[in-house]
């Protein structure tokens, strides 16, 4: 080593200086890595809360669809889970349908009327 490159402690300048440098680096990545996580959660809150409103979106849909063909009322249907009311779907579907229509009782269409109801007329009379 020549004596330009060593303090008067024999210490070497060029190897300090490296040090401090890489100290100072390491503190700028621990700060953008500090903001950089910060965006990243609230990134996170914010799909989280678009997740909250898209599933609610789809449950009211579900459950708007499943009121329309059966008898079950919001308040039964808002305590199940989104897979419980594709299931409740799946199986309404799966029910087989009379080939009479409700507008064949000659009222207004009414989505909740029964099987009985369709041939209500028909047995009045007899």
């Amino acid at each position: 080593m020549t004596k330009e490159e060593t303090n008067n402690d024999g210490k070497n300048v060029s190897a300090t200086i490296k040090t401090v440098d890489i100290a100072y680096e390491n503190e700028k990545l621990k700060e953008t890595n500090k903001a950089q996580q910060t965006q990243i959660d609230l990134l996170k809150k914010q799909l989280q809360s678009a997740n909250d409103v898209l599933n609610a979106d789809i449950r009211a849909r579900k459950i708007n669809e499943i009121i329309k063909v059966s008898d079950y009322t919001v308040e039964d249907l808002d305590k199940v889970g989104i897979q419980e009311l594709d299931e409740v779907l799946a199986t309404l579907r799966m029910a087989k349908r009379s080939f009479k229509s409700v507008n064949d009782l000659g009222k207004t269409v009414n989505p909740a009327a029964s099987m009985d109801d369709l041939y209500a007329p028909w047995k009045k009379t007899k």
